[in-house]
């Protein structure tokens, strides 16, 4: 298996991967699986699974926002360069406020 050097332009992909499933013995070990034993005109039950490739486009980094001040703080969280939040700059967002609101009985 060898990975594409560049995705279709179109983002659009035939492959298939053929999984295939056998019944192998108590005990059998690694060493002992053989191409035979996925062999159906040998008389062997051999489960098939074909799997299609789906290209995923990665996810875009977010693009700045110019934040002002808010409640005294201008923290804001970066984007590291794998396109993940920092768990130390995370901290740093400021947070929403939310109103809990009590039931009203009638």
């Amino acid at each position: 298996m060898q990975a594409q050097k560049e995705a279709p332009p179109d983002m659009q992909c035939k492959d298939k991967f053929l999984l295939q499933s056998v019944a192998a013995s108590p005990g059998t070990a690694a060493k002992d699986i053989t191409p035979e034993m996925f062999n159906k005109e040998s008389g062997n039950h051999v489960e098939e699974c074909k799997l299609r490739v789906v290209y995923i486009a990665p996810p875009q980094p977010p693009s700045p926002v110019q934040e002002g001040s808010e409640e005294g703080s201008s923290s804001t969280a970066s984007v590291s360069d794998n396109g993940s939040l920092n768990a130390s700059e995370f901290t740093s967002v400021p947070r929403a406020h939310v109103k809990q609101h009590e039931p009203q009985h009638n």
